[in-house]
């Protein structure tokens, strides 16, 4: 890892006290699995690179001569510059709910707060700030996933990816002024589309009144998260019916079947995220309806196929007390 030092070992106790304790294990074992096979096909792709870059095979002898040591250093670098927009294709997403933070995505400075949305395309070179004297606090979405495991103990096996450092921090640098980005209002908002980046992620701000029947129970061929911003939602997932409050995720994974609903007399917020994008569609068209205007030309295309299986959640369904 280059510039990463010990945020791994802080980012992963972060998310073992987020992480349900009954789920800690299956997350731990997949985030292995997932970061060993990661790091064989990283090894396989760069050193190919390397030994392409430097006319090595397999045979060669581990002596060089000037000229051969000059080959190896070439082609490390070559490595390098391959390796860095690799490791920048994912797509960075923050979702700011307290304090106020600064960030910088290529040379521009922004000030976000509470219910802003920041988004950094795949490949470019972004950073983030607390310049305040209070506490701040966000959500971080990242596709493809992969960016978890440096929330992970350093005793846990397999590889990490690489942070490639290109400068120093905001604070450091002693930029300007920053430009102040605005909250997302409430309604029906397609913040992320699959068209922003390389179609990963898509992600939707969506907020319903008390007594929200929800859709019907169905399933889908894609990964539905769901945050909850503010209030209190009731989720199907399979025959487990939950309550989430603001701060809470419940999730399902493509073929489940789930569905969700807002029984309590109050308004609530939620933040849909669904890998791979594709499904954003259904809710520009919701969006252009409610708006009494024609949808746009990406909310007119074919949003994936959902099966329904079953009734919306009734308001005798029991939600589970514990988390």
């Amino acid at each position: 890892m280059v510039g990463f030092g010990v945020v791994g070992q802080v980012l992963t106790v972060a998310v073992q006290n987020d992480v349900d304790r009954r789920q800690l294990g299956v997350a731990m074992a997949a985030t292995s699995f997932f970061r060993g096979l990661g790091g064989a096909i990283g090894a396989a792709v760069l050193g190919a690179v390397f030994a392409a870059h430097a006319g090595m095979t397999g045979g060669d002898v581990a002596i060089l001569d000037r000229a051969g040591r000059t080959d190896v250093i070439e082609a490390a670098q070559t490595v390098f510059l391959v390796a860095a927009p690799i490791a920048a294709l994912a797509l960075l997403i923050v979702l700011f709910l307290e304090g106020e933070m600064t960030f910088q995505l290529g040379d521009e400075l922004v000030t976000a707060g509470p219910n802003t949305l920041l988004f950094a395309r795949g490949g470019s070179v972004h950073t983030l700030a607390n310049l305040g004297d209070t506490r701040g606090r966000y959500v971080l979405l990242c596709a493809p996933a992969g960016f978890e495991r440096r929330f992970e103990p350093a005793a846990a096996a397999g590889t990490v990816p690489e942070t490639i450092v290109v400068g120093g921090t905001i604070a450091e640098r002693r930029a300007g002024a920053a430009r102040l980005l605005p909250p997302v209002p409430r309604g029906i908002n397609v913040l992320v589309r699959g068209d922003h980046g390389t179609g990963r992620i898509a992600v939707m701000d969506n907020s319903v009144g008390p007594s929200f029947a929800g859709p019907p129970l169905h399933h889908h061929d894609f990964d539905e998260l769901f945050y909850v911003v503010e209030g209190e939602l009731t989720f199907q997932n399979r025959d487990a019916v939950v309550t989430r409050r603001a701060g809470e995720i419940a999730f399902a994974p493509r073929g489940v079947h789930h569905t969700w609903a807002n029984h309590s007399d109050a308004p609530a917020r939620t933040l849909i995220v669904c890998t791979p994008a594709g499904f954003e569609p259904y809710f520009g068209q919701m969006a252009a309806q409610r708006a009494g205007v024609e949808p746009p030309d990406w909310a007119q295309l074919a949003a994936p196929p959902t099966t329904v299986v079953g009734p919306q959640i009734g308001h005798d369904a029991s939600p589970a007390t514990d988390r």
